[in-house]
């Protein structure tokens, strides 16, 4: 059946860095139109998946690949690296049965790649030299080599047969719709065409970006029936990282469905009988997963899937599993560190999985936790809920957190002025909401706001308060010389806390006596940005009420008090993120240097560093001025780190940005 998009792509590489392009031919004027997809750091040979029409970027130092989706600026995959790195790996392609083949210089082999694991295994002895793999339409596999400039028929188990030639600098060879190859020689402004015989199929396409002549670097090509539409959205999503805990529950659970990490990456949903890619719950019990950047939080869509593995695609009308599922904002290196306490429920899931709104259901922007308890009903020789994976709809994206805010209230956003007891107005010199914002004067001075019957002020701190241990808030009331205040002049406010200035959920009622408040009595939040103090009209019994002097973010006022706390909140897709931060290998086996690379939007003192969760520092790494637009590659050892989840973190003069990275021996 005639394919109805066939897409060519190139990648061209200079040192370590790649730019990947759709080149568009026309046969008719013998041009190829280049449109830049993506650029990556790292020398790349390519691969096309028709069966998810996905690109597969293969890294030539070491074979790990990464997904990306074929459109202008599409979204790259996380790095799959190979089960043996394999080094100068510079030819790859796509077998009919889905398995991605990667070609290596060294020892001149071709190996067969799972695709979703990264499992290598030896396919076939070839002579790779440069130059590319390719399929022909009746699926016999070529060799496009630079010792000699060959054309090669390969064949596992027996010698290649050479069936023609290629220039000698060829550096990638892709099928044409009409059973041809088109090539790329470096050096060249052109691709050109041979036939299965090493034929000159006789085009020649004049190779043009932006309407300029363009000259081929080194490089590869990958071609294919672009019948699949890539979904972004699907594109973007995020899968289990680690799973921090695994409490099985009763029941008959054998020992093969006890393997947590079968909960990891992307769920594979597979319910036919035997499938073994989940892992069992049995009768109430717990897997908590870890994802490796929070899980993005929309309102009005649904956020966040769990799968679940049921044999035969049996319902939970005739075979029934359940589990409740619950996330958290938490942000952790090992189980120790979870606060149950800080789970909020979504809603529950019964067989074959479910997905969830986890803005509605908890007011969330991101996750980074999931807890999955199985709530299925005791019956026979059951195992429970069985977890394939979880999966962020919305995708996932690295943290960007604002510097902590103020020590005290900088900015008035409301103020609703109030009544005296009696109903008549406030009095004039009491009706400025300025005059409570900075360092509280603490004195009995007039020097405060009169919130009054029904009035209330809403402040900010030109940035985020963090909720660490114990109080974060202190609200501080004037009450002209009755020091106790509560008792002997009844003046009380309610206490609003919120992390987007639009939802706001109560923490406390506060008084003189009992000014303080801690952020958790609101909820499981990791910070706020607003504050938002409301008159008791029932508690309060002065003629004016309360009269408010000031509000501190208790951990703002000391920088210490914040290095000893860790790591703080933050939302992510923040719009001043000016400051592009990527971290490689991840995980890392820890025997290699880690790969640190950022760029910033404009010239500006950076600091890059890398922390424990305990937000301890455990290497330093750049602290200049960074120039505008320039790629900055660092790299730091962690051989001598325990395995773990570490952060990098990036500082500017207004923001932070971090990306996890786990170690794993």
């Amino acid at each position: 059946e005639a394919c109805s998009e066939w897409s060519v792509y190139l990648s061209d590489v200079t040192g370590n860095n790649s730019t990947i392009y759709r080149a568009d031919l026309d046969h008719d004027n013998e041009t190829a139109a280049l449109t830049a997809l993506k650029s990556v750091d790292y020398p790349v040979h390519l691969a096309f998946n028709e069966t998810n029409g996905l690109l597969y970027l293969v890294n030539s130092q070491n074979g790990a690949f990464q997904t990306l989706v074929p459109q202008v600026d599409g979204a790259l995959g996380v790095v799959t690296p190979l089960s043996t790195p394999t080094s100068n790996a510079v030819a790859a392609v796509f077998n009919h049965e889905g398995k991605l083949l990667i070609g290596s210089q060294n020892g001149n082999k071709i190996y067969n790649v799972d695709a979703s694991t990264g499992a290598r295994s030896f396919f076939a002895d070839a002579d790779v030299s440069g130059g590319d793999i390719a399929f022909d339409a009746d699926q016999n596999l070529y060799l496009a080599t630079r010792n000699n400039g060959r054309l090669k028929l390969v064949t596992p188990g027996s010698d290649n047969m050479t069936v023609g030639y290629v220039p000698n600098l060829v550096t990638g060879m892709a099928l044409l719709e009409d059973g041809n190859f088109i090539a790329s020689v470096n050096g060249n402004t052109s691709l050109i065409t041979r036939t299965t015989g090493g034929d000159d199929a006789g085009l020649n396409y004049a190779l043009s970006l932006d309407g300029a002549p363009f000259t081929l670097a080194n490089g590869d090509m990958a071609s294919g029936c672009s019948t699949f539409t890539p979904d972004p959205s699907i594109q973007n999503e995020c899968y289990g990282f680690e799973a921090l805990v695994y409490e099985p529950g009763t029941g008959n659970i054998p020992a093969i469905r006890m393997d947590a990490t079968e909960s990891l990456g992307a769920p594979e949903r597979d319910n036919t009988n035997g499938a073994l890619n989940f892992v069992s719950l049995g009768f109430g019990g717990t897997l908590i997963i870890g994802l490796e950047e929070p899980g993005i939080a929309l309102p009005g869509v649904n956020d966040l899937e769990v799968v679940e593995t049921t044999w035969n695609n049996k319902t939970c009308q005739n075979y029934e599993e359940r589990a409740d599922v619950y996330v958290s904002q938490q942000m952790v290196s090992d189980a120790s560190e979870i606060d149950d306490a800080q789970f909020v429920y979504v809603g529950q899931s019964c067989t074959n999985g479910a997905e969830f709104d986890v803005f509605e259901e908890t007011g969330f922007t991101y996750f980074n936790l999931v807890k999955i308890v199985d709530a299925s009903p005791v019956v026979g020789n059951r195992d429970g809920y069985d977890v394939d994976g979880i999966v962020t709809l919305n995708g996932c994206e690295t943290l960007t957190f604002e510097i902590p805010g103020d020590c005290y209230a900088t900015e008035v956003v409301e103020y609703i002025e109030g009544t005296q007891l009696n109903g008549n107005a406030l009095f004039n010199d009491r009706i400025d909401p300025e005059k409570a914002l900075g360092a509280p004067a603490r004195t009995d001075v007039n020097e405060f706001v009169t919130l009054g019957y029904g009035g209330s002020v809403t402040f900010t701190f030109s940035g985020i308060v963090p909720n660490l241990s114990g109080d974060d808030i202190e609200v501080v009331e004037t009450s002209f010389g009755n020091a106790i205040g509560c008792e002997t002049y009844p003046e009380y406010a309610d206490v609003y806390v919120s992390n987007d200035g639009v939802d706001f959920h109560f923490a406390k009622t506060v008084c003189k006596s009992d000014p303080f408040v801690d952020i958790s009595d609101a909820g499981p939040f990791p910070f706020i940005t607003h504050v938002q103090i409301v008159n008791n009209d029932e508690l309060s019994t002065t003629f004016d009420s309360y009269d408010l002097d000031g509000v501190v973010a208790l951990h703002n006022c000391s920088e210490e008090e914040l290095s000893d706390e860790g790591v703080i909140g933050g939302t992510p897709g923040n719009d001043q993120v000016q400051i592009n931060l990527e971290v490689y290998p991840n995980p890392s086996n820890g025997n290699g240097p880690i790969n640190v690379e950022f760029v910033s939007d404009k010239e500006q003192l950076l600091t890059v560093e890398v922390i424990d969760m305990s937000g301890r520092t455990v290497q330093g790494l750049f602290n200049q001025v960074a120039n505008a637009g320039q790629l900055y590659r660092l790299d730091f050892n962690g051989s001598s780190l325990p395995n773990g989840v570490y952060i990098t973190k990036l500082t500017s003069n207004s923001e932070m940005t971090i990306k996890k990275v786990m170690i794993a021996r």
